[in-house]
């Protein structure tokens, strides 16, 4: 009511609409996802590009195989390019396959982060190799052991490690 005693319409009564109603539950609902909501809040994951299929380049023949037959059995490449591995070598077509993923979270304080590239080699047409690695987490890992042996060794020698 209006301070004159005049009622004042719901907003919704002018458009032929009942008022809304509010349903028991609904603050509960609410309240529920907030909290979802916080406990997943700083967690993520994140992939970017395609798997590149390693089990397949055994199939290649270097020398014989085309690039046809590298799109047929490995797929499109993310990325291309040319290089020059020495001087007194023809430049080589390269083209690139990588997959990575990410995972972390601000509340566990944990993180993870893996790779895989796949570098094929190219000249006319032909394939002529390739170059792959994978998994930089195992790469940090190795480098962390390594330092630890070295960190724990006798003065003077290098723990086990080369």
């Amino acid at each position: 009511m209006a301070s004159c005693g005049t009622p004042i319409p719901a907003p919704c009564a002018s458009w032929g609409i009942d008022e809304p109603t509010r349903a028991p539950g609904r603050a509960l609902v609410v309240l529920l996802l907030a909290l979802a909501v916080t406990a997943t809040a700083g967690c993520i994951s994140i992939s970017h590009g395609v798997m590149p299929h390693v089990d397949r380049l055994k199939s290649l023949q270097v020398g014989t195989s085309t690039t046809t037959d590298v799109l047929l059995l490995i797929g499109q490449p993310r990325g291309w390019g040319v290089a020059r591995l020495r001087p007194e070598l023809e430049p080589r077509d390269l083209w690139l396959y990588e997959f990575q993923t990410a995972e972390g979270s601000l509340l566990t304080g944990t993180e993870s982060f893996e790779i895989t590239m796949l570098v094929v080699f190219l000249r006319n047409d032909v394939y002529e190799g390739y170059l792959w690695f994978s998994s930089a987490d195992t790469l940090r890992r190795e480098i962390g052991l390594r330092r630890e042996a070295q960190a724990a060794a006798p003065p003077g020698t290098t723990g086990g490690v080369p």
